[in-house]
């Protein structure tokens, strides 16, 4: 029997094959496909007629990866889940393949997945544990999430978003014609819970903090004041308890959905939210694109503006922080900003209705998008 074998350590990737005493050890170096299909041995299928399956899934996935820009584009790429036919990629035939690994050679993460059916969760080197299919991660994927929690809301207009929301929640609470004791709400990405422990100084919330990533969630766990909210480790697109919540809340997260999942975002919001039910956000707005190269420039715009004015406050960790998240951006690797246009289309096909809009920051600026607090009713 034969073996394609792939080792990593923190300094390097290796792709190892071995056929009773033979071997062969190649330094992954660059972006490669590795199959059961071997290259450098002579061993298993010669000519596709052998296994035509082989042949084929390794014809497709040297094809395909030429176009790769970001991990985002393999995750969706092998993925039946995301539309692709499973025989495209995966072993088929007499026996199936069962497992999937990706190396990312830049940060020497190891993301795996032990079916077709389910997302991949960064593995930490060694033989996945069972179980370790349900291990979800997002944003940890490319931000050091310490560091984030550490500075971000030094971030320029955080201060006066969190101010707007503040504001906005208690004008609901105030105004609701069904207060009858407290709202239910839901934070929706909650990451490493800056906005959760603004939100807590509501004592009218009952909250719960939404978030996809696992590192994340423990980071929730441990804060001290974890006893008044409840965290919930799920997908904000999926994640539904029907008209059950009166307000949901979200800052700088909803540009963590990709474009794909966009209206099913918008519509899972609508389908969590009671009748008269509000949705606040926060977030970051581009300039308006509409090609793909006018996005990744109105990704330099935003990112270089805000950039500039943490420079100008000496703030040079808030500035590497912004760096990996323009990278992100640009990788399209959980960070998808929309334009004011986009962003009010989707809501819009939801059902909802906008209540308020304010733009916290930069005003003396229009061409460079800026961080915005957005009210929407059910």
């Amino acid at each position: 029997m034969g073996y394609n074998l792939l080792l990593c350590d923190k300094e390097k990737a290796l792709h190892v094959e071995l056929y009773r005493d033979e071997h062969h050890i190649t330094q992954v170096e660059s972006m490669v496909a590795i199959s059961n299909h071997f290259k450098q041995l002579e061993h298993g299928p010669e000519k596709l007629d052998d296994y035509p399956n082989s042949f084929e899934r390794f014809e497709a996935i040297k094809n395909e990866i030429e176009d790769f820009v970001s991990l985002e584009d393999v995750f969706n790429t092998l993925k039946p889940i995301h539309g692709n036919e499973q025989g495209k990629y995966w072993r088929t035939g007499s026996f199936f393949t069962v497992s999937s690994s990706i190396v990312d050679l830049d940060t020497h993460a190891i993301y795996y997945t032990s079916s077709p059916t389910e997302e991949y969760s960064r593995i930490s080197g060694h033989i996945p544990p069972k179980g370790a299919e349900k291990v979800f991660i997002e944003m940890s994927r490319y931000i050091d999430l310490p560091t984030y929690h550490k500075i971000e809301k030094g971030h320029p207009f955080y201060k006066e978003m969190l101010e707007e929301i503040h504001g906005r929640i208690n004008d609901f609470y105030q105004n609701d014609s069904e207060g009858n004791g407290k709202l239910k709400t839901l934070e929706l990405g909650a990451g490493t819970g800056l906005c959760s422990l603004e939100l807590v100084q509501h004592s009218f919330l009952e909250l719960d903090c939404l978030e996809i990533d696992n590192e994340c969630c423990n980071i929730l766990r441990e804060h001290s004041e974890s006893s008044n909210y409840k965290v919930v480790l799920g997908d904000a697109v999926t994640y539904c308890k029907p008209h059950h919540y009166d307000l949901i809340i979200s800052a700088f997260a909803h540009d963590h959905i990709h474009f794909d999942k966009r209206f099913a975002f918008a519509r899972n919001i609508y389908n969590n939210l009671r009748e008269g039910g509000r949705y606040i956000i926060g977030g970051e707005i581009l300039p308006y694109f509409s090609t793909e190269n006018d996005r990744k420039k109105a990704l330099f715009k935003y990112h270089n503006h805000i950039i500039d004015i943490a420079l100008d406050d000496n703030r040079i960790q808030l500035c590497e922080l912004e760096n990996n998240a323009l990278k992100s951006g640009l990788d399209m690797v959980g960070d998808f900003k929309r334009h004011e246009a986009m962003f009010e289309e989707e809501m819009n096909s939801a059902g909802f209705r906008m209540i308020k809009k304010d733009k916290m920051g930069p005003l003396n600026c229009d061409d460079v998008g800026g961080i915005f607090v957005y009210v929407f009713e059910v």
